[in-house]
């Protein structure tokens, strides 16, 4: 078990990050949100991801970022599961991790 004190501080760190050294970099984003420790971007492009994924694994020695992209339009982040509708806006459904 963590400390209590764990994800108070990733957030601060997180958002030393974003104000700072990534900050060019998400406002090229079409979406950018957080909780916590983890993040669901939305880029026009894959080069945007692969940028932004290379800028925040050089924003600090001790942190290394992983990337999951869609798979057959959809997306798992937290206990929702993002689904890209053919019109372009997003579904939404709960999502629970296979067992």
């Amino acid at each position: 078990m963590g400390s209590p004190l764990g994800p108070l501080l990733a957030d601060i760190f997180m958002g030393k990050l974003e104000k700072f050294p990534l900050s060019d970099q998400i406002h090229m984003l079409k979406h950018y949100g957080r909780y916590v420790d983890e993040i669901c971007a939305i880029a026009a492009t894959e080069t945007d991801v692969d940028a932004l994924l290379n800028a925040v694994n050089q924003a600090h020695p001790s942190i290394k970022f992983t990337l999951e992209m869609e798979k057959a339009g959809s997306l798992p982040f937290l206990d929702v599961l993002l689904s890209r509708r053919p019109d372009g806006s997003v579904r939404k459904d709960v999502y629970r991790k296979k067992t």
